[in-house]
């Protein structure tokens, strides 16, 4: 078995069974699959996407709405036996808790539902074992508390401190939201959550700390200029913008035009603040 989660890697024509991630780009949410050929199962993915047929509705919609410019397929894990697809999927959907709709778009929590797969005894007793009679080691048990202990501070997407918390489980029940896409967000598996950052106190104290950095792209303050590169406004962020339009616009152009994809977007030119 090799891990290859160190890395993301674009899946090419590698014809191997393993675990693959579709990430979405624009706003870092993502599903977890499993296949014995996963580049002809990336094939079949772009197939269903494009015709607007794909079985997953969440996935399909976000496809809709972004592109496929804006999806990357990348392999988290190669395996050697096909047994233990389900299996090892199952761990991944869990590990990255992908069932949780602002995360991730895997719609049920068992791997292999969705394509109505059945499971052997073997394999359900398996992901039964993942759930309920894996035991704990002593430093695991141990982080997990201190992570739900460790005080954590709130910003808004844009960057601007809201207020600290005495912790993720404290946050959670008080603004009656999910305690983990909180943790993960302060343990980086996640960019934002709630529209907010969220971060450990000491990390965010800590003098190598630049939360410019974690700022998503649709929160940065953006300039706006006409075609001769007279300087126009500032906006923070992409809703901003919106209110600048009296009509509908995709501020998908105005993003590319932000990263140089295009050269300008609704008669205007956009710059990310400090962009160098």
């Amino acid at each position: 078995m090799k891990i290859i989660n160190s890395k993301l890697i674009t899946i090419k024509n590698i014809r191997q069974s393993g675990i693959y991630m579709i990430i979405n780009l624009a706003n870092n949410k993502f599903y977890i699959g499993s296949s014995n050929d996963i580049y002809n199962r990336k094939l079949a993915h772009i197939r269903n996407l494009k015709k607007n047929k794909h079985d997953n509705t969440h996935l399909q919609n976000s496809f809709n709405k972004y592109g496929i410019d804006y999806f990357i397929w990348v392999i988290v894990e190669l395996l050697e036996d096909n047994h233990d697809l389900l299996i090892r999927e199952q761990y991944w959907i869990d590990s990255f808790d992908a069932c949780y709709s602002d995360i991730g778009y895997n719609m049920c929590p068992v791997a292999g539902t969705v394509l109505g797969r059945k499971h052997s005894q073997e394999t359900k007793d398996k992901i039964g074992d993942i759930h309920r009679g894996k035991k704990k080691s002593k430093e695991h048990i141990e982080k997990m508390i201190a992570y739900k202990s460790k005080p954590i501070i709130q910003c808004s997407s844009t960057g601007k401190f809201i207020v600290e918390w005495e912790s993720a489980m404290v946050a959670s029940k008080v603004l009656d939201i999910t305690q983990v896409p909180i943790s993960n967000c302060c343990l980086h598996k996640i960019r934002y959550y709630k529209d907010c950052l969220w971060f450990f106190k000491e990390e965010y104290y800590s003098n190598d700390f630049d939360i410019i950095n974690f700022i998503p792209k649709y929160a940065k303050p953006i300039l706006q200029y006409d075609l001769n590169n007279n300087f126009i406004a500032r906006y923070n962020g992409f809703r901003d913008v919106k209110n600048f339009f009296d009509k509908k616009i995709n501020t998908t152009h105005i993003l590319e035009c932000c990263d140089g994809a295009r050269m300008t977007s609704y008669n205007y030119i956009w710059k990310f603040e400090n962009a160098s």
